[in-house]
């Protein structure tokens, strides 16, 4: 007698229970579902866990998970932006004006050069100091093939021969009337980007003479 009424009491708890797993899909919260029954919210939280079926919601992820998710994605956005032109692969997003160099910004390590992107995904690091330079001319090439480290010196070697950026050096006194210009240009309404642009330099050049 005593098995058959153990049996049925499993039974009608089993039916309790599925019914309660049905209840929570359907939306019902924890404490409509106890009072519905007549026990505690923890006690269905108890019964729901039993099953295996504690929660409808989503696990929430961790800092770490969060970290790496992000860095995944933005991973996967810098892939699909590279598109193929002979033997490079380009970056078609945002161009720095000034170094002619694609920009690219990943969550975890702010905006940074296209290429450089490209060579720490492959590599992982970068030495302090080094340089990404290119062997083919071609400052959105994002191809690892085409890419190898250098120093400061190398890298503004490369530049003279191929070339490109402000080689002229400024005396004193040209400096001088060059920062005035620039005072009086910003002082007239243009933006630091514009004067940055106009007079090939970086933006944060440019903040450094207004601020003397």
């Amino acid at each position: 007698m005593d098995t058959k009424q153990s049996q049925l009491s499993k039974e009608v708890a089993s039916k309790m229970d599925l019914e309660m797993k049905l209840l929570y899909l359907g939306g019902m919260n924890l404490r409509e579902i106890g009072e519905r029954y007549g026990v505690s919210r923890q006690r269905v939280h108890e019964r729901l866990c039993r099953i295996g079926y504690s929660r409808r919601y989503k696990h929430k992820p961790s800092k770490i998970e969060k970290i790496a998710k992000r860095f995944s994605d933005r991973k996967d956005a810098f892939y699909a932006s590279l598109v193929k032109n002979g033997d490079c692969l380009e970056y078609s997003g945002c161009q720095n004006p000034i170094t002619d160099y694609g920009v690219f910004t990943f969550t975890a390590i702010g905006e940074e050069s296209a290429h450089r992107v490209a060579y720490k995904l492959q590599h992982g690091f970068i030495p302090p100091g080094a340089c990404v330079l290119h062997k083919c001319d071609n400052p959105m090439c994002c191809n690892i093939d085409h890419l190898y480290l250098g120093d400061h010196k190398q890298n503004a070697l490369d530049r003279v021969n191929r070339g490109r950026g402000n080689t002229q050096k400024l005396s004193r006194k040209q400096t001088e009337i060059r920062n005035r210009e620039i005072k009086k240009s910003f002082a007239l309404g243009k933006s630091i980007g514009e004067l940055a642009q106009e007079r090939g330099l970086s933006k944060m050049s440019i903040k450094k003479i207004l601020s003397k």
